[in-house]
């Protein structure tokens, strides 16, 4: 069954994403204001992942196939991937770009080899090539495809969550969310293995959501606005003690509480709440949130080009630079019609053709 709610989150979960992207591209001012926005953007990929654990318990449950699921994956996420991937890393490669930069030539060797990232100066190119297949770490938000073969390759944990009862549902997804804010996120998302601990209890959240829709709906109800200052709260605290942004570092060391997990959640519970009781169908967020997954894949082009651009016209800006919030909401804008407009062509050019999923996932 078609979920509107879902639909219309799904829209906006790929528009924050792209928005965190592109902060460079105008809104870099460090002012209270800016910042906690910022902080309150940031962290989109927790709403693609509850909301892909909310269609598996919804989709897939009731006729779970494991081969199935799991092919269906597969060709979706892996074969665009690896298309995709092998284009970038080519790229990088032929022009001696990032990993495959001399480490003499690096601008910045110490942060490119910071504690925590899987690459080593002592990697050859075919140890630098394997790394980035695995890691994703070629172009923005590709971190995500790896991380995600992983989260739905557990498939079978996730059936067996979705059978227990609702108590031993809600420890699971206490104790693996208590572990996340302690683990945080892998520092520049280079660790799959970390990313699944992490994201973990947002998916078997979104799982239990799909399960207990028509009560959470009556709980949520009512609790909009507190949700939302929450929000506002934690990332206004953030900001007022020197932190934007995700946190991240190596799995075993420690880092103090992870702020922006607790505050995804509550995004998670607000956007869920809010689009399942104020129901709206915009044609433009339909298109937007039919393509999500060829605009996750794309719109790390559509930035690389615009990078390229930049440095001839040299609009990116600095951190702390003051705000430019008509250039930023103009390249957000360019960027997500960009990238719709490219899947459309594409499916229009193979004439609608499933095969296209296997280049750009839609």
């Amino acid at each position: 069954m078609f979920l509107k709610s879902i639909s219309n989150f799904r829209g906006i979960a790929i528009i924050a994403i792209v928005a965190g992207h592109i902060n460079s591209s105008g809104f870099t001012s460090n002012d209270l204001i800016s910042s906690t926005i910022r902080n309150m953007i940031i962290g989109g990929s927790s709403l693609f992942v509850f909301i892909s654990g909310f269609m598996f318990y919804h989709v897939f449950y009731k006729r779970y196939n494991y081969n199935k699921f799991i092919t269906g994956k597969i060709k979706n996420l892996g074969v665009p991937y690896l298309i995709l991937a092998t284009i970038a890393i080519a790229h990088l490669f032929v022009f001696k770009l990032e990993y495959y930069t001399p480490i003499e030539s690096m601008r910045n060797a110490a942060e490119a080899f910071r504690h925590g990232i899987l690459f080593s100066p002592d990697d050859s190119h075919l140890m630098t090539t394997v790394k980035y297949y695995l890691t994703g770490r070629f172009l923005t938000a590709y971190w995500y495809i790896p991380f995600g073969l992983l989260l739905f390759a557990s498939a079978p944990l996730h059936f067996r969550f979705a059978n227990l009862s609702t108590k031993i549902q809600i420890a699971i997804i206490v104790g693996l969310s208590i572990v996340a804010i302690f683990v945080q996120r892998p520092v520049a998302g280079t660790n799959a293995l970390h990313s699944l601990v992490y994201y973990t209890p947002v998916y078997l959240m979104g799982i239990a959501f799909s399960m207990h829709r028509e009560p959470i709906n009556r709980f949520l109800n009512n609790k909009l606005p507190i949700l939302f200052l929450f929000i506002v709260l934690i990332s206004v605290y953030q900001v007022t003690y020197a932190h934007e942004g995700n946190y991240e570092k190596p799995f075993f060391e420690y880092g103090g509480v992870d702020l922006q997990f607790i505050k995804c959640l509550f995004t998670i519970w607000f956007l869920y709440g809010l689009f399942e009781k104020y129901t709206f169908d915009l044609p433009m967020l339909n298109v937007i949130s039919e393509t999500s997954f060829a605009i996750y894949f794309i719109h790390p082009w559509v930035m690389m080009i615009i990078y390229r651009i930049d440095n001839k016209i040299h609009h990116l800006q600095p951190s702390g630079a003051e705000n430019n919030i008509p250039m930023y909401l103009f390249t957000l804008i360019a960027v997500m019609a960009i990238s719709v407009a490219i899947a459309l062509t594409t499916k229009y050019v193979f004439r609608g053709s499933r095969n296209t999923r296997y280049l750009i996932g839609y």
